[in-house]
């Protein structure tokens, strides 16, 4: 039994709440290579961090487009290290309460009954 439970955040189990993401975006895109060649990844580079729920990556153009509430964003490495360092918000305004599925596709329109429709303030 543990007496002391001092940690918190999603890798101990904790559902947070779109307050707390918005405050702190826990969760990231991992960019990783098979540098040697066999077959298996070998390096593993942060490629983009806060960011509340990455989903739906599409790479195009030298960018990686990615839907993370309440945004669509493109992320680019402008000087090739493997690390996003431009970052634009494409689309905003897809609402969501702290759950990952809230705007998987992403939805261009939302849908009606989505979480996404009831208050979506879509922006581009």
């Amino acid at each position: 039994m543990i007496k002391d439970a001092s940690l918190s955040g999603d890798a101990v189990g904790v559902n947070w709440n779109k307050a707390q993401l918005d405050a702190n975006p826990p969760n990231r895109v991992l960019m990783l290579e098979d540098t040697d060649g066999d077959g298996a990844f070998d390096k593993s580079t942060v490629f983009a961090d806060k960011m509340t729920f990455p989903q739906g990556a599409c790479w195009l153009n030298g960018s990686l487009y990615v839907g993370s509430p309440p945004s669509l964003w493109k992320l680019t490495d402008t000087d090739n290290d493997g690390i996003a360092d431009q970052r634009e918000e494409i689309v905003t305004g897809f609402d969501y309460t702290g759950n990952a599925a809230d705007i998987h596709g992403p939805f261009c329109i939302p849908m009606a009954g989505s979480t996404g429709a009831t208050a979506a303030k879509v922006t581009t």
